[in-house]
């Protein structure tokens, strides 16, 4: 089984940082900025930067981001990089392009569904990681617990059982 928990922080209305721990895993720092260019769509960007325990480098993904549709229902498709860096070889960073498209629907007021695939696209082997999850929003509408399933890339077991606590300040 998989834990992971978030925080983030709103700066504002169109700026929010983060970080959190997929344990026993890794850990993330995490920036996003986005508009609202309508009343259905928003554009962004974005950046994580996963620090792994297993391992002896960091992996960066910066993304652009394009949604539409609303709080209730939403379609959401991402563009960017998939960065590997290792602290013990000299020629320099593995880059692969990365996309995702993703989606969510509230079924009643405090659950929704989501559902993504990510896709890194390398020569010879691309991955695809599939996501699903179930989430409940707290009546505060600041904490959200979620539950389901997602695949980690060269994990022996390609599928995980996740549970998630996701916190909003």
């Amino acid at each position: 089984m998989v834990l992971a928990n978030q925080v983030d922080f709103q700066l504002g209305d169109n700026f929010a940082v983060g970080a959190g721990a997929l344990i026993p895993a890794l850990v993330v720092v995490k920036a996003k900025a986005s508009i609202k260019a309508s009343e259905l769509l928003h554009l962004g960007l974005a950046a994580h930067q996963y620090f792994p325990f297993y391992d002896e480098g960091s992996f960066t993904h910066p993304y652009a981001i394009v949604t539409v549709g609303d709080r209730e229902r939403y379609l959401s498709f991402t563009g960017g990089y998939w960065i590997e860096r290792y602290r013990y070889f000299d020629n320099g960073p593995d880059v692969y392009p990365m996309i995702t498209v993703g989606g969510s629907f509230a079924f009643t007021s405090n659950w929704r569904f989501f559902a993504e695939a990510a896709a890194v696209l390398q020569a010879g082997s691309n991955i695809v990681l599939p996501t699903f999850n179930f989430s409940n929003l707290s009546a505060s509408g600041r904490g959200m617990f979620e539950f389901g399933i997602m695949a980690l890339p060269d994990a022996q077991i390609p599928v995980l059982p996740i549970l998630s606590y996701h916190r909003l300040f």
